[in-house]
């Protein structure tokens, strides 16, 4: 499970930055009129959102609110990072959410980064008719959470050395290999295998077939990004709509591990920081972007979206990495476009 929480860190920076792989988006600024069919190519530049007008007049792109301005039932009215949601005096506003762990200050229980967290006193606990329920989230930072059977514990974690019976137990990257945590050493090419993370993927290796093997890149290649077709480019590709070229838009095999498995989860463990499945990525009160924003940027600016060329996305891919990177950022009318899009997870990418 811990492996889960880092690969959504991913997920949740990556789905906003996804677009039709083939056909080009039609970049829409303030105030002019949006479509909000999941089919449409419209999107509203940075700073905005498509969303109905009051006087049913129709769909527009209109501006995200920012933090501590009111807000209503619609969706997508707040900006990236920010919910509408009541506060302490039963107004609905743009707040911070998601972002308080375990024995951490809060004042509403939205503060508390998982579902099963309650603000009690002024800080995130536990709800004592609740269990961990698979989240490593609603522990220590130095417990992960055991499901053995229908019952779910905070148990501590096994660090280098220590006993084990499943890899979950072990710390960030060791896995309980003869009943140890223990750092696997990477296999070379031509050994056997059972999964890529076995591989030295820091080199390129994946294991396709029971072998560890080098990824060879495909090539880049001519494309038409208005063309319907679906197999203009070679897998992990997609057409730019900037020159009609291929580009690298999904995770090579070698890089799924490169990108999870790494430092973060070790740098969460030094700085006391449990790291729940939906935490609040943008939220500069985080425990984990406090202490490993360096961290997620290096993660983020590897990730192969940022080979996006100007025009497929309208800018989301700037938008974003300056929303995660930058402390300072302000979300302004002129930056890069944004598009909200639904939570659609590709777990499965990193399982094997």
């Amino acid at each position: 499970m811990k492996l889960i929480y880092f690969i959504s860190l991913f997920i949740l920076i990556s789905i906003y930055s996804s677009v039709n792989a083939q056909l080009c988006p039609n970049c829409l600024k303030e105030n002019e009129s949006c479509n909000i069919d999941k089919n449409s190519l419209d999107t509203c530049e940075s700073g905005t959102s498509c969303r109905n007008i009051s006087n049913g007049g129709g769909y527009i792109c209109i501006s995200y609110l920012e933090e501590g301005e009111k807000c209503g039932p619609e969706t997508g009215q707040c900006i990236p990072g920010k919910r509408c949601l009541e506060d302490v005096n039963g107004i609905y506003r743009c707040l911070d959410y998601s972002f308080s762990n375990v024995g951490e200050e809060c004042t509403l229980d939205s503060d508390c980064s998982t579902y099963e967290l309650n603000c009690i006193k002024g800080v995130c606990k536990l709800n004592a008719t609740k269990t961990c329920l698979y989240d490593d989230g609603n522990c220590q930072y130095d417990e992960y959470c055991s499901c053995p059977s229908t019952d779910c514990y905070c148990k501590p974690i096994k660090t280098e050395g220590e006993s084990c019976n499943t890899d979950q137990e072990c710390l960030g990257n060791l896995d309980c290999i003869l009943s140890i945590c223990t750092k696997l050493k990477l296999l070379t090419i031509g050994s056997i295998c059972r999964k890529s993370s076995e591989c030295d993927y820091n080199n390129g290796l994946y294991c396709p077939n029971g072998t560890c093997q080098e990824f060879v890149e495909p090539k880049s290649t001519s494309c038409n990004p208005n063309s319907t077709s679906t197999n203009q480019c070679p897998e992990f590709q997609s057409c730019s709509c900037s020159d009609g070229t291929c580009y690298q838009t999904s995770v090579y095999p070698p890089q799924t591990y490169l990108f999870t498995k790494k430092d973060l989860v070790q740098c969460a463990y030094d700085n006391g920081c449990s790291v729940a499945y939906d935490f609040n990525v943008f939220s500069s009160k985080s425990c984990v972007k406090k202490n490993c924003r360096k961290l997620m940027c290096e993660f983020r600016s590897q990730t192969p979206f940022k080979g996006k060329q100007k025009g497929d996305d309208c800018g989301r891919e700037a938008y974003f990495i300056d929303l995660l990177c930058n402390s300072s950022f302000k979300i302004t009318q002129s930056i890069a476009s944004l598009l909200i899009i639904s939570f659609i997870s590709f777990v499965l990418i990193f399982q094997n």
